[in-house]
């Protein structure tokens, strides 16, 4: 479906930041049906989808060294805490332990 590829395009080159009712706007159903579609192609719905595309965002920049707090605006969280609490429920792990090396986490960890 042409509508549904749009949709996981917007998606991805919003990086999550678009609402379900714009994304719905854009390729033509309502937000209703688009999620019903996203569910039944992707096992996820597209405020799912989106939560997974901001963390993946705010991990990269993490990564190439931002500031957690500038990480955190930049991928459409309202603050810092936000993002702590979204990087726990997505991973089970801080914006830290996210992106520190395996290597120095297994040398921390208690013999």
């Amino acid at each position: 479906e042409p509508r549904l590829e749009l949709a996981a395009r917007l998606l991805e080159s919003s990086r999550g930041r678009l609402s379900v009712a714009e994304l719905a706007q854009r390729v033509g159903w309502s937000s209703r049906h688009l999620s019903a579609q996203l569910r039944q192609t992707y096992g996820l719905g597209p405020k799912q989808i989106a939560r997974l595309l901001r963390h993946d965002h705010a991990l990269e920049l993490l990564r190439a060294g931002a500031p957690q707090a500038q990480a955190a605006l930049a991928a459409g969280y309202c603050d810092q805490a936000h993002m702590s609490r979204e990087f726990r429920a997505i991973a089970d792990r801080t914006p830290g332990e996210s992106t520190t090396p395996p290597s120095q986490l297994a040398a921390a960890w208690p013999a």
